[in-house]
């Protein structure tokens, strides 16, 4: 799991404080640092982290507000060495992207980052108006909450060994 020395040397924009200096007044700084502080109470940690990169501008700055990407890991919930849950959270502090939050199985699956889900249980998406930090990261928690009650049932239920007790043929002569 990554430290936020770490995260700050991949990614600045997510440990951003505030956010780029040109959005209006009606713009929602949702800190994606609290998140990941919030989801760690649940056990949830950080694995990876990515950011979008700009060429060069005028404005110095200009990458600590940038898109950024956070997949979340809890390896109590690994269901095999394949089968890891993960949260993925998508943010900016630039006014240019809304805040996204995916729960589910995904993988990897291109070098330039392309991910897709396996099974996605859970996305919620919120723009930058009018909104609360404090309440989103509580629908945060809740959702991962539920996401560790799904995993848990299929961890439960991938160990039940399921046996064939009663021959049947179906209508086009297999036997099941």
């Amino acid at each position: 799991m990554l430290t936020k020395e770490q995260i700050r040397e991949k990614a600045p924009a997510v440990l951003s404080t505030r956010p780029m200096g040109n959005v209006s007044d009606k713009y929602s700084f949702i800190s994606t640092e609290k998140v990941i502080d919030s989801l760690a109470k649940n056990d949830w940690h950080v694995s990876d982290v990515d950011q979008m990169h700009t060429l060069k501008s005028r404005k110095k700055d200009i990458h600590s507000f940038k898109q950024h990407l956070v997949r979340f890991r809890n390896e109590k919930l690994a269901i095999d060495k394949e089968n890891i849950p993960e949260l993925i959270l998508v943010n900016s502090h630039d006014r240019s992207k809304p805040f996204k939050f995916y729960a589910g199985l995904f993988r990897l699956v291109c070098s330039n980052g392309l991910i897709i889900a396996e099974s996605k249980f859970e996305s919620i998406e919120f723009r930058h108006i009018g909104i609360d930090g404090k309440e989103i990261i509580e629908v945060l928690q809740k959702s991962s909450e539920r996401i560790k009650g799904i995993f848990s049932q299929i961890k439960i239920m991938k160990q039940i060994i399921l046996s064939l007790r009663i021959k049947q043929t179906l209508p086009n002569g297999l036997l099941i």
